[in-house]
């Protein structure tokens, strides 16, 4: 699929309705983070924190768990 086709056309060669490739396309709110911190998040330098804290998080629980899901979410 091309980038710039119409929307029309995009939502038939895909089966949709052009109303649901529409929401698709909406941006989604995650949580409840202040508009600021949502703004900071969406810059360069946000993006980059996030990353950071992300490939700390997988190393911390490979170096704990052996990367298993139950150190993130306590099996009861």
């Amino acid at each position: 699929m091309a980038a710039r086709q119409p929307q029309r056309r995009v939502a038939a060669d895909l089966g949709l309705a052009r109303s649901t490739l529409q929401d698709w396309r909406k941006p989604v709110a995650v949580g409840a983070a202040p508009a600021v911190l949502a703004a900071w998040v969406e810059t360069a330098e946000g993006v980059r924190w996030l990353h950071q804290r992300g490939l700390a998080a997988h190393f911390s629980i490979t170096l704990q768990g052996a990367a298993g899901i139950r150190v993130v979410v306590p099996i009861p």
